[in-house]
């Protein structure tokens, strides 16, 4: 006996469809569950979340400023009287942008004696008016050690000694014994101070007596001292200002801890961002950009030959990277906000990656700091000279970056920023 049905075709439909969409969801929910770190490697978890907190470097704007300015004989071609020079207009650039964090300036009028302290106004009218034309000698190892014991880096304090750098013991019979023993001097009054220095080289116009120019870039130097990162703050803040006006050379740095760049990507051609530290959905041949941080790091790595030269991307297991060239870095950098100096630098560096091995992989990114004893070809156009009556170079300058590179602390180990690339 045969029973007979009514078929309702209708629900037949409905009930495909509402299976075809349960198996879409699985499908769904199968992928969205795939873990973007399979193989368990380090730094991240299973589902690339970053595992470590990355140590980086941030300056800070000091608590208070204590300017100091050496008076002498060999610094008479930047003070003459009543005569303009590029040193006069950018020390006041400086100093007057920071009324309102500082007592006045400390003034250095001779060898081994406490500096004088006068207001900012009073420096500028006597700066002006010729009346730090000099025929005494300053003493740079005292002036340091004065400085030193003066500024309250534990306060957030900052010194800065505006100075021709030139050691030349007058008066002294022993003199070149006294300039043999300079960059030792340096090393034993820096060693364990726990302060961090800043050389910031700038040029000026030299006038001689009658007031003609001697020399058109005679160097002068900004020594800042104190917690590295007030020191790296007003780093910033002065070749900024002395870059804006066109006489900045070269900075050297000496006792900070950069740590770890501060990296994200960006502009990614195949990759979904996941989060910071971790990219899904990789597939084979493509690029990204890395936008690394480095407003606070050295301004060598402004050079795209220098930044290629120390940035380190390596795989862990075995990502093809394609050799770094500086065809593959670009800046992105500004000097002020809008109301005020201050700089960023994002350095935008395309990395081009190929054949993952496996199902991801982990990239070991790190930016080393060059410890030298002699900074760069700009700044070494101002050593050599041979007398301290050469105004178009430094004379003794050696000594004083022999005994800074010899005492200051190093930070070789650099812990390297982690970036998880996956094809899920």
């Amino acid at each position: 006996m045969y029973r007979h049905y009514k078929i309702n075709m209708r629900n037949i439909f409905f009930c495909s469809k509402m299976t075809i969409a349960l198996a879409l969801s699985i499908l769904t929910v199968t992928s969205c569950c795939k873990k973007l770190n399979p193989d368990g490697l380090g730094h991240f978890d299973e589902d690339g979340v970053y595992l470590e907190k990355t140590q980086t470097f941030r300056s800070a704007q000091p608590s208070n400023i204590k300017f100091y300015v050496e008076v002498s004989g060999s610094m008479n071609g930047f003070f003459r009287s009543n005569k303009p020079t590029i040193f006069k207009t950018d020390v006041w650039s400086v100093f007057s942008d920071f009324a309102s964090s500082t007592e006045g300036v400390n003034i250095f009028l001779q060898q081994n004696a406490a500096p004088k302290l006068i207001g900012l106004e009073d420096f500028r009218n006597k700066m002006n008016a010729g009346a730090f034309v000099s025929s005494v000698s300053t003493d740079v190892p005292d002036m340091l050690k004065r400085i030193l014991n003066d500024v309250d880096s534990k306060k957030s304090e900052v010194g800065i000694l505006v100075s021709d750098m030139k050691y030349d013991p007058v008066g002294n019979a022993a003199v070149q014994v006294l300039l043999q023993q300079y960059s030792i001097d340096i090393r034993d009054l820096m060693s364990n101070t726990g302060k961090a220095l800043c050389l910031i080289v700038a040029k000026s116009d030299f006038l001689d007596k009658s007031g003609k120019v001697a020399c058109e870039d005679s160097p002068y130097y900004y020594l800042v001292i104190g917690r590295p990162e007030n020191v790296v703050w007003m780093r910033n803040f002065v070749c900024t200002l002395l870059k804006h006006n066109g006489h900045y050379v070269d900075a050297v740095e000496w006792g900070i801890d950069y740590k770890s760049p501060k990296v994200k990507v960006s502009d990614s051609d195949f990759l979904n961002v996941e989060n910071q530290n971790c990219l899904g959905g990789f597939q084979d041949d493509c690029t990204i950009t890395l936008d690394i941080n480095i407003t606070d790091f050295p301004w060598i790595y402004e050079n795209a030959d220098t930044l290629q030269k120390y940035l380190k991307v390596k795989p862990e297991v075995g990502i093809d990277v394609k050799k770094l060239s500086k065809k593959d870095i670009s800046y992105d950098i500004t000097e002020d906000d809008g109301k005020q100096l201050k700089r960023t630098a994002i350095a935008k560096v395309k990395l081009h990656l190929s054949d993952i091995y496996g199902d991801a992989d982990v990239l070991n990114i790190t930016l080393n700091t060059p410890e030298v004893l002699y900074p760069s070809i700009k700044f070494m156009q101002f050593l050599g000279a041979a007398s301290p009556n050469d105004v178009s170079k430094t004379y003794s300058m050696e000594g004083f970056l022999s005994g800074c590179y010899s005492s200051m602390p190093r930070f070789r180990e650099k812990k390297p920023v982690h970036l998880l690339i996956s094809k899920n």
